[in-house]
């Protein structure tokens, strides 16, 4: 019985070291080796957020009655000294800011304005900063339709 045994231990065993033998280089040890690809793949650096600034692209307001457009933003820390500035049309009053500093990561600014004249018309939104010591600009608009 004991003879029986170890025969079965010796069989085991080169029956294991066979498939060893037989594995990639990142299966050949004992679990899988620390440089497998799949290995570290929980470890990957975190993916970098990008710059949003998110807005209606449409509007449909009364004319000289108050409007609201609210913007949401995510300002990575990557960005810095980041502005945005509003340029209306002369047929559109702003009666909030034209310009602000975002100065946190993330938030919502609200521009108010009033449409003074029927008709279509575009606020241009231009936003400036700098990302990776270098300056960027981005424009977006809103098209107004005052009736």
């Amino acid at each position: 019985m004991k003879d029986i045994n170890i025969k079965r231990g010796l069989c085991g065993l080169a029956f294991l070291s066979s498939l060893g033998a037989g594995a990639c280089e990142f299966h050949a040890g004992v679990g899988l080796n620390q440089f497998h690809p799949f290995a570290r793949q929980h470890f990957q650096p975190p993916i970098l957020q990008n710059f949003s600034f998110e807005h209606a692209k449409q509007a449909q307001v009364k004319v000289g009655t108050p409007s609201t457009a609210s913007f949401s933003y995510l300002v990575p820390k990557r960005y810095s000294a980041v502005s945005v500035k509003f340029i209306a049309p002369k047929n559109i009053k702003l009666t909030g800011a034209a310009s602000v500093q975002l100065a946190s990561t993330r938030g919502i600014h609200r521009l108010k304005y009033v449409a003074n004249k029927a008709g279509n018309s575009e606020i241009v939104i231009q936003i400036n900063g700098i990302l990776n010591a270098k300056p960027f600009t981005l424009e977006q608009k809103i098209s107004v339709a005052a009736s």
